[in-house]
């Protein structure tokens, strides 16, 4: 009974997206969300409890007025202990369709959005 209760009080988990041009011990350095075009962008998603889904999936989106453009995405299995994901987006091979605003986002294995975050892209 009392490990239910104990269960039924355990905290949501927080998941959280950095933006960033470079890492620095494995974490990005300086969060941002605005970057030139040409700069390598690495995503991290971190959360602060294990991943409790298998297999997560982020994706890349292009904001436009007629609606989100899917650019991307990429499946992560997840190993137990995860608590982070970090990977780079290839901006780059977008060619001028990287300038703009962009959202990043990542689902459970079910489908269900766990964070999203935007970001832009700018001409130097």
């Amino acid at each position: 009974m009392l490990a239910s209760i104990l269960l039924a009080c355990e905290p949501e988990p927080v998941y959280t997206i950095r933006f960033c041009e470079s890492l620095e011990s494995g974490r990005c350095a300086q969060d941002t969300n605005t970057f030139y075009l040409g700069k390598r962008v690495f995503v991290h998603l971190s959360t602060n409890q294990e991943f409790d889904s298998p297999t997560i999936t982020g994706s890349v989106y292009k904001i436009a007025e007629d609606g989100k453009k899917a650019m991307g995405k990429k499946d992560f299995e997840i190993e137990a202990g995860t608590s982070q994901i970090i990977q780079d987006i290839p901006f780059h091979e977008f060619g001028m369709g990287a300038l703009g605003n962009f959202e990043v986002s990542f689902v459970d294995q079910e489908g269900e959005i766990i964070v999203n975050r935007r970001l832009k892209i700018v001409q130097p």
